[in-house]
């Protein structure tokens, strides 16, 4: 009645179970799902009954048969149910009827809930076949058809010359072809790309002699009507003549090229991740978790063979002021200049990293002594000697270098990273584009400012922090009319703290808004104090950082610090840098311009060693401009530095702002700035910073001998 050898060759690789059942319960053709999930091994003769093929053990059909309730109702049943062992199942019941239209058998399928199949298509195309079949019992050739074209892979029949016997819909949608097109035409020459026929063929031809097996499943390329490839994954069964030979092969594709392409894209996706974990995303160069996996392994090689190495902390000198002059952008483009020419000077065997920002590292194994290091830092130093010409720009790229070499102290890659950071320090400290030797006594305190962090958290509290305030002379008078207040820090255990490293560590740390209002606040009140004491009048100017200014309730704050203090406004100056009005652009000039209504003024401190637009300058609501003591250093013997400050004066006259000096040292510095016509002047020559009892005194002082 129905072609149960050609269900077998179709049905075989089915997700789903599928089973012919008569009127007596009696399982007339089955899948081998069925077995293999049931486990009991059926004869070929034996007929079992469904309830003993679905569960086994049991010994009669239960109360709810779907099997028996088609048979009575003569009508398509779609249901669930919940399975002991296979667990949560979609059952769908079709009718078959004979010549008279009674129902003589049904076919039974039986999915998992959670498989992909479309079950209401295959519910349309098998109840499509059944009414088919009710007028084609004996025609197994059509019944046959239409089991194979209800498929949801490709099925296609080659004979044993590899011609095309049989193509269902689903290849046919697939290849773009319909079956009439293809129907007896080569399958490898007509629907495989070029590359993909040879080897194909050959498999073919093994599988057709017997020498290879059927069951393994396979991958191939097939090329579509319009060019595209798609990627089949293929399984295959044999059909064989009256002699036993085989005569055709039948097999089922299934379109993987999304799959493959997903999971090639998902398997480069984790490489490109892995790579930018390790990696710097600008430089391309290892990164700090890649770096220091690396002298890990460079540490114990080097412990276990008695060798020595080097660690050398790189640091451009000038990077942030390229940031602030010519943007982000060029800074970026002078990093990747910078890794690209290090590159060079490095050996294969050496590891370039950049750790973060304008910090650069070298990993240098085999360093036989300090010469050695020391050789490849002046090879760096004349390399960087040249500018680096990028985007259009001559730029200088000076570089301070730490080294460190490994010694018996240092037990862990972050302990000679820190060493080589320390020494690093201090060529910076020393001018810049040099290279300092870590030296373990006298880095001791410079390793002990990684620990400041949560020391300065209680500083202020502990009354660790106080204020020293330097003087700042009328230079046509020689009458002290203000002092600026600068922030000083005893810890007590290191000693005094440089400014510079407390207030870096306070700047990266957020803490410099609490420590900047405590400045204030203290030094607001000292200058009310020496009113009160009935000394004259002076202008207290307090440097503010870019990060403070940035804060929205900065002017709130400062009017309630003066308010607090009852320091009369006029006499409160405000120092800021230019990059902290760069940073902030109009936001800043609002906030200045907020809080020079109250009274209050503003300088504009280091002038000169910023890269602000001096167009801008007009714009802004200052008082005075403060020239960097590095441009009064080496007054009025270096020309460039007399033309750059008569510069400023004239720059300064012609805004009518006011000029403080710093740095003043010596007599002929002075003079020079007088004849120059600067106003106010400050500086060792006059007098360092000193306590709030120092200043009383020197307010009735005249330090030009007047």
């Amino acid at each position: 009645m129905l072609p149960y050898e050609f269900l077998e060759k179709f049905f075989s690789d089915s997700t789903c179970l599928i089973a012919v059942i008569d009127r007596h319960q009696r399982v007339r053709y089955h899948n081998m799902h069925l077995i293999d999930g049931v486990g009991t091994q059926w004869r070929s003769k034996d007929l079992p009954r469904c309830f003993e093929l679905f569960y086994p053990g049991q010994n009669r059909c239960c109360d709810s048969c779907h099997v028996k309730e088609v048979f009575a109702s003569g009508q398509t049943l779609i249901r669930e149910k919940a399975h002991p062992r296979l667990g949560h199942l979609k059952i769908l019941c079709l009718p078959i009827r004979n010549n008279q239209g009674e129902v003589q058998l049904v076919i039974e399928q039986i999915c998992p809930a959670g498989t992909h199949q479309h079950i209401d298509q295959r519910e349309a195309r098998l109840r499509t076949i059944a009414e088919n079949t009710e007028q084609q019992l004996r025609r197994e050739r059509d019944l046959a058809r239409h089991y194979f074209d209800i498929a949801e892979v490709m099925m296609v029949v080659l004979d044993r010359e590899g011609r095309i016997c049989q193509l269902n819909r689903k290849g046919c949608q697939l290849l773009g072809f319909s079956e009439k097109e293809l129907i007896g035409q080569d399958w490898f020459d007509n629907c495989l790309p070029q590359r993909e026929r040879l080897a194909s063929r050959q498999f073919f031809d093994d599988i057709i002699c017997g020498k290879l097996p059927l069951g393994q499943k396979g991958e191939n390329w097939v090329q579509t009507h319009d060019g595209r490839e798609l990627l089949i994954s293929w399984s295959s069964s044999n059909i064989t003549d009256d002699n036993g030979q085989i005569s055709h092969l039948i097999s089922c594709g299934e379109d993987i090229t999304e799959h493959r392409r997903d999971h090639q894209a998902l398997t480069e996706s984790e490489t490109r991740f892995q790579y930018l974990a390790h990696h710097d995303a600008l430089t391309n160069l290892p990164n700090r978790l890649l770096f220091y996996d690396r002298m890990e392994h460079a540490l114990e090689k080097a412990r276990r063979y008695k060798r020595q190495m080097a660690l050398f902390f790189l640091d451009l000198d000038r990077l942030k002021n390229i940031n602030d002059s010519l943007g982000h952008s060029v800074g970026d483009q002078v990093l990747v200049a910078f890794a690209h020419k290090l590159q060079q000077l490095m050996r294969k065997s050496d590891t370039l990293a950049r750790l973060s920002g304008d910090e650069f590292v070298v990993l240098c194994e085999d360093v036989n002594s300090i010469d050695h290091a020391s050789l490849l830092a002046e090879k760096i130093l004349g390399a960087f000697g040249s500018p680096l010409h990028v985007a259009g720009h001559t730029i200088h790229a000076p570089v301070s270098i730490g080294i460190a070499l490994l010694d018996a102290e240092m037990d862990k890659a972050h302990d000679l990273l820190r060493a080589a950071d320390s020494a690093m320090y201090r060529a910076k400290k020393a001018g810049g584009h040099r290279y300092a030797i870590y030296d373990s006594a006298s880095s001791i305190p410079r390793r002990d400012i990684f620990h400041l962090e949560s020391h300065l958290r209680q500083a202020v509290e502990r009354g660790e922090t106080f204020l020293q305030y330097q003087p700042q002379i009328d230079l046509q008078s020689g009458r002290l009319i203000g002092v600026e207040a600068l922030a000083r820090w005893e810890h007590p255990r290191l000693g005094m703290i440089s400014p510079e490293e407390f207030i870096a560590v306070a700047e990266e740390t957020g803490q410099i808004v609490a420590l900047g209002d405590w400045v204030v606040e203290t030094a607001c009140a000292q200058n009310k104090a020496w009113q009160d004491a009935g000394l004259a009048p002076i202008t207290m100017a307090v440097n503010i950082s870019p990060h403070q200014l940035s804060q929205a309730d900065f002017s709130k704050r400062i009017q309630r610090i003066l308010t607090k203090t009852g320091l009369d406004p006029s006499l409160l100056e405000i120092e800021i840098t230019e990059t902290a009005i760069m940073d902030n652009g109009e936001k800043a000039r609002e906030t200045m311009r907020g809080l020079c209504e109250l009274g209050i003024s503003f300088a504009l401190d280091d002038f000169g060693t910023g890269y602000s637009s001096l167009s801008n300058l007009r714009y802004l609501p200052l008082k005075k401009l403060k020239i960097d003591r590095s441009f009064i250093h080496d007054v009025p013997h270096s020309d460039p530095d007399v033309r750059l400050v008569s510069s400023v004066l004239a720059l300064a006259s012609s805004l009518d702002l006011q000029v403080v000096a710093e740095g003043i040292e010596t007599e002929p510095q002075l003079v020079f700035l007088q004849q120059k016509g600067s106003e106010i002047g400050q500086g060792y020559f006059f007098s360092r910073p000193v306590a709030a009892a120092e200043v009383e005194k020197l307010m009735s002082r005249n330090f030009l001998g007047l």
